[in-house]
């Protein structure tokens, strides 16, 4: 058995038809042996032998035994596994948990997953106890506590324990973020708390979820943003908007895009062709047909010259020329040089796999080669994988 450090970044990699685990020197570290494997994940990789699959530790032990139709990835410790389309519930020590009984389950969320049964859904625990019995129509996954049900065409919510705290009154509800739930009736959008108090009465055509204190609301085809209290904080005079994120809201008006702040001030005016939300920093805009960034200044730092790219993930940016692909960095300066058929960045591990002429290995973040571009791979959905394997 491979006793190799946990902690040891592995790749899967092709040979002969099967598929094994190698290190960034190149060592084999787990044997050929599988029809199909994909990459690590928190320790654990899902790997397929004689179309059925399991999951495999980095010493190549399985932990899962490759006996299921399919295994669905661990969430909160726990992965839906199927069997003649069927689903039950294994933890990371691969006990089946909970027998594969269900005609559907989802992951876990604040330790409990939905499952359903004769088109009637519940919920179980990590334990696999029937926690809410199979009665509902519909159901929403934990948040904050409280999970959306809907009976008799109506919604509401239960706790943890199943208790029906909130009345299925609802034409329609969804999560409770930020302690308050959007829920519509006769056709108009309102928002209760905890307690089921309707703290914001249903007075809107629309309205979305609350982040960072504001929640976006529609009047007569315009939107705008509430505060908890039920405030507008900013007018609804925008065809569309986004939520907040670092204290900034993508909006659109007249069919350009800009961003505000939480006093509704237009931090970077609406000037572009179309905008995305800040990532790492940065936000994607167009002009003329062509990409670039800017920062929260509404300074364009990187400028728009790019037909495609990507949007910054620790402090990279993946964009295309001439059908190759390379990163940039938050100046704008090529670190990777735009010579690869695809790229993947390993944000954990500072890495980035590339494939060149049907062949993949890694280099770093600044473009040095780590592991060679000698090795095969090949996608589970291709079309010479038989359908059967998926």
């Amino acid at each position: 058995m491979n006793t190799q450090n946990p902690d040891r970044f592995l790749t899967p990699v092709l040979k002969n038809d099967q598929w094994g685990f190698i290190d960034l020197n190149g060592t084999l570290v787990i044997p050929f042996g599988y029809d199909y494997a994909y990459g690590f994940s928190d320790g654990l990789a899902e790997v397929m032998i004689n179309k059925k699959w399991g999951v495999i530790d980095k010493s190549g032990t399985q932990i899962v035994p490759c006996i299921y139709d399919k295994v669905v990835s661990f969430i909160e410790d726990m992965a839906s596994v199927i069997t003649d389309g069927k689903y039950g519930i294994v933890d990371k020590n691969g006990t089946l948990v909970v027998p594969c009984i269900y005609d559907y389950a989802t992951w876990y969320s604040e330790g409990m997953a939905a499952v359903m049964k004769d088109g009637k859904w519940g919920f179980i625990d990590k334990n696999g106890m029937l926690v809410v019995p199979c009665i509902y129509n519909e159901a929403e996954l934990y948040r904050e506590g409280m999970a959306a049900v809907k009976k008799d065409d109506k919604w509401g919510f239960i706790d943890k324990n199943g208790t029906l705290v909130i009345p299925c009154m609802y034409d329609y509800t969804s999560l409770y973020i930020e302690g308050m739930a959007p829920v519509m009736k006769d056709n108009k959008w309102g928002f209760i708390n905890k307690n089921g108090t309707l703290v914001i009465p249903c007075i809107y055509d629309n309205a979305g979820y609350y982040s960072e204190g504001l929640a976006c609301v529609e009047t007569d085809g315009k939107m705008g943003f509430i505060d908890m209290n039920g405030t507008l904080v900013v007018p609804c005079i925008y065809d569309s908007v986004q939520y907040y994120q670092d204290g900034l809201a993508l909006v659109t008006t007249e069919e350009k895009y800009g961003f505000i702040d939480k006093t509704g001030r237009l931090v970077v005016p609406c000037i572009y062709e179309y905008a995305e939300g800040f990532s790492d920093g940065l936000a994607m805009v167009y002009v003329d047909g062509k990409k670039g960034f800017i920062d929260k200044t509404g300074k364009l730092v990187v400028p728009c010259i790019y037909k495609t790219i990507f949007g910054f993930e620790d402090g990279l940016a993946k964009f295309v020329k001439v059908d190759k692909v390379g990163f940039i960095d938050k100046n704008g300066t090529e670190v990777v040089p735009c010579i690869y058929d695809d790229a993947v960045l390993y944000p954990q591990e500072g890495l980035i796999r590339v494939e060149k002429d049907g062949k993949f290995g890694f280099i770093d973040k600044n473009g040095k080669q780590i592991l060679p571009i000698i090795y095969d791979y090949k996608d589970l959905y291709d079309e010479d994988f038989p359908l059967d394997y998926m």
